[in-house]
């Protein structure tokens, strides 16, 4: 993404998938719905959460309540 930005002038936005929306975000991300309703020239900084995930899916289904993304594993 950032080449494609660089090489042309045009905005990219890379991000959590559409089905990860209804988590809310880890410490350090920012939602890429915040990012694309900023107003322009807005600046933010993110920064790793330092953890990742290491299972699937969560099934909305059957568990709908589940709103925190589960990062169980350390990482950068």
């Amino acid at each position: 993404m950032t080449p494609l930005t660089l090489l042309t002038g045009t905005a990219t936005l890379h991000g959590n998938n559409l089905m990860d929306t209804p988590y809310r975000v880890s410490e350090g991300l920012s939602s890429w719905l915040d990012i694309v309703a900023a107003p322009a020239g807005h600046r933010f900084t993110q920064y790793p959460p330092g953890r990742h995930r290491t299972t699937g899916f969560d099934d909305f289904v059957g568990h709908p309540e589940v709103r925190e993304y589960t990062l169980d594993a350390a990482g950068t």
